[in-house]
């Protein structure tokens, strides 16, 4: 949803509305007031829908941003305050978290380069954790991996209870 509201924020600002107006608007195929009054009104029609996403999205303070931190195909690791906070949301959050964080998370650094090679961000973790003991970052990595993300199963499944 970030990228969509980016994407429909930079064509805010380019005053862009496909590649079909923008060509017909060049060669000035439409009066210069009909080309001001589509502008306006398409410029509108996305500013309507970024207050609508803006108003049902929370693009402050959302779980997936937090859980991003573990996406270790981006090349950048987790530091140790992303996983504390990652642990503040878990089931554990009571708890405090073990001292071990630190050291395991010092291990994930020495092998990361060869787990670079390895695929998808998911096939790096298990890499990981075949190689090197990480129970705690295990717990967190499992966390995040099984938080659904979106109701789709959901609402399939009860859709099949109803039917």
């Amino acid at each position: 949803m970030v990228k969509f509201h980016d994407t429909i924020s930079k064509k805010i600002n380019d005053k862009y509305f496909g590649i079909k107006v923008h060509v017909a608007l060049k060669k000035g195929h439409f009066p210069d007031h009909e080309a001001e009054k589509f502008t306006k009104n398409a410029t509108n029609a996305y500013h309507r829908a970024l207050a609508y996403i803006e108003k049902w999205y929370p693009f402050e303070n959302q779980y997936y941003k937090t859980f991003s931190c573990l996406n270790l195909e981006c090349g950048r690791l987790p530091t140790l305050d992303q996983l504390l906070e990652l642990w503040s949301i878990s089931p554990w959050k009571q708890q405090t978290p073990p001292e071990q964080i630190y050291d395991e998370l010092a291990a994930l650094q020495s092998v990361f380069p060869s787990l670079k090679l390895e695929g998808n961000s998911i096939e790096m973790w298990c890499k990981f954790f075949q190689k090197e003991e990480a129970p705690n970052l295990l717990k967190i990595v499992q966390f995040v991996c099984s938080v659904p993300v979106s109701n789709a199963l959901w609402n399939v499944c009860s859709a099949s209870l109803i039917d």
